[in-house]
């Protein structure tokens, strides 16, 4: 049964992107209508105590960025319209 659905259609398929939903499209014009508004920004900082694996930590960083697309799409205006495309997962994760 499972295949019979068609797949999904990706953003980085399609040359002009997607449309945005409504609701990235009220913080879209809200971003754009308030510059430097930051309330939809939830910054945070970690204190890590303790040795880091750097190679065990950017992997884990970038299983994140594969699972979640919302971590890879960006929103380009195209002909005065907001549209979003979505990178494909890369794991190169550099850390400094």
């Amino acid at each position: 049964m499972r295949g019979d659905i068609p797949p999904v259609r990706r953003a980085a398929d399609d040359p002009l992107g997607h449309p945005l939903s409504s609701q990235q499209l009220s913080l879209w014009v809200i971003c754009q209508t308030q510059q430097g508004a930051s309330a939809y920004n939830l910054p945070m900082a970690f204190d890590i105590r303790g040795p880091l694996d750097a190679v065990l930590f950017a992997r884990a960083a970038d299983a994140l960025m594969a699972r979640q697309e919302v971590l890879r799409t960006r929103i380009r205006v195209v002909d005065g319209e907001p549209r979003q495309w979505t990178a494909e997962a890369v794991a190169d994760l550099q850390l400094e």
